[in-house]
């Protein structure tokens, strides 16, 4: 049996909006017992800590509500076989996903496509250059309010 020992964390920055791609390893835990990530813009993304390898706690900065969301979880959910989306309980917003590389960018593909379908629905395709964009702004100013 072949075990993962990196997984790949994709999450929406709460400040400049992009989908962040970032790889984790589990040997990083064996030096500090953490690892954090930032965006290209700076702006933390989310903070993973474990104290024995086997259960992990998960701290993601939420795009939709500003607030930190807290997953605990176990070893094979972040380097299993499926791509484990992090969601805002709010708004119940996927905010990101982490899991296998492969996984995890089909899954943001998949949300990407369905959230172009949802603006042409919508109808923003003809008035907005980036329908994506502005569906998003949007729904933040929604939330805003």
């Amino acid at each position: 049996m072949i075990l993962a020992t990196t997984a790949t964390v994709a999450a929406l920055c709460s400040n400049c909006g992009e989908m962040e791609f970032q790889a984790l390893s589990l040997f990083a835990f064996s030096r500090l017992g953490h690892e954090s990530f930032k965006c290209h813009c700076r702006t933390p993304l989310l903070k993973v800590s474990s104290h024995n390898r086997r259960v992990f706690s998960l701290y993601y900065q939420c795009a939709y509500c500003g607030e930190t969301h807290y997953l605990r979880l176990n070893r094979l959910a972040i380097w299993g076989k499926k791509a484990l989306p992090l969601i805002c309980p709010e708004f119940s917003a996927i905010v990101g996903f982490i899991g296998p590389k492969q996984k995890v960018v089909q899954a943001c593909q998949e949300q990407e496509k369905s959230i172009g379908e949802l603006a042409e629905e919508l109808g923003y395709v003809e008035e907005f250059e980036n329908p994506e964009a502005m569906l998003r702004l949007l729904d933040h100013l929604h939330s805003l309010a």
